[in-house]
């Protein structure tokens, strides 16, 4: 608000404006002793107005009682006159250009976080990790690039973001690229916020940061660096056992493995 001369503020006098179709306060904040006060209303989250805002009724705001606020013209302590006009010409914004897009974007709650496909995977295999939004955001790298937490087997590794600063999207894809000391038999998961941004971003076009909480993911049956065997039958031989007679399985592996305890095959 800009008056012709400088004015005093004590209190906290406000503005009302409307933001889609909901009366908001705008508060007093800063300009007592010069003749620009400026006026604040923070946009709550998940407000989104469209069309622009409004202000219903063109004046400043006093309030009642021992709150009340005052402002007078500073070299005569007279009160200032509380209607208002919006300014016009060259520098003025349009109210309906004034927007507000509160909707934090976020992973989404269900399948937020699409996991590797079952399967089994060996050293130097790559276990891809696919983050999905509720909507588009752009991904900015900072001083390095973002990652995600990903337990395999006991251990936590970094999956690391697969997309080029600047990338707009609703889904970006970590890495990892497993090693030999990794190890699962079938345990590979992720907890919840578990994206660590290293200075990167996440944002919507109107520079909302997203909403990085993502809920627990599990991927089944991925098999981490454990040798997988095939199984014959008494030499593939067709017959029919009788009591007392063995029925050996035989698992053969690619290389030599080492056997504690007394592992079973059950058959039906």
């Amino acid at each position: 608000a800009t008056f012709a001369s400088p004015v005093t503020v004590t209190g906290v006098p406000t503005i009302t404006i409307d933001v889609d179709g909901v009366a908001r306060t705008a508060s007093y904040v800063s300009g007592s002793g010069t003749d620009a006060l400026t006026f604040r209303y923070t946009v709550a989250n998940g407000e989104e107005d469209t069309n622009g805002i409004s202000i219903p009724s063109l004046a400043i705001n006093l309030g009642t009682g021992a709150t009340a606020a005052t402002i007078v013209v500073t070299a005569t302590g007279n009160p200032v006159a509380l209607p208002f006009t919006l300014e016009t010409g060259a520098n003025a914004l349009a109210l309906a250009n004034v927007k507000v897009d509160g909707e934090v974007p976020a992973i989404l709650a269900a399948g937020g976080v699409t996991m590797p496909a079952g399967g089994t995977y060996d050293t130097g295999n790559t276990l891809s990790f696919t983050v999905n939004f509720d909507d588009a955001v752009t991904y900015t790298q900072g001083t390095s690039a973002a990652t995600i937490a990903v337990t395999v087997g006991n251990t936590i590794r970094q999956a690391t973001i697969t997309a080029a600063t600047d990338t707009t999207a609703t889904s970006f894809t970590f890495e990892y690229t497993l090693i030999a000391g990794d190890a699962s038999g079938g345990n590979v998961a992720i907890a919840p916020n578990a994206i660590t941004l290293n200075g990167s971003t996440f944002q919507d076009a109107a520079g909302n940061d997203a909403d990085l909480n993502n809920t627990t993911a599990t991927a089944a049956n991925v098999v981490v660096n454990r040798l997988a065997a095939t199984v014959n039958i008494n030499g593939g031989a067709a017959k029919t056992y009788k009591a007392g007679e063995d029925l050996d399985l035989v698992a053969t592996f690619a290389s030599p493995v080492t056997v504690t305890g007394v592992p079973t095959i059950t058959i039906d």
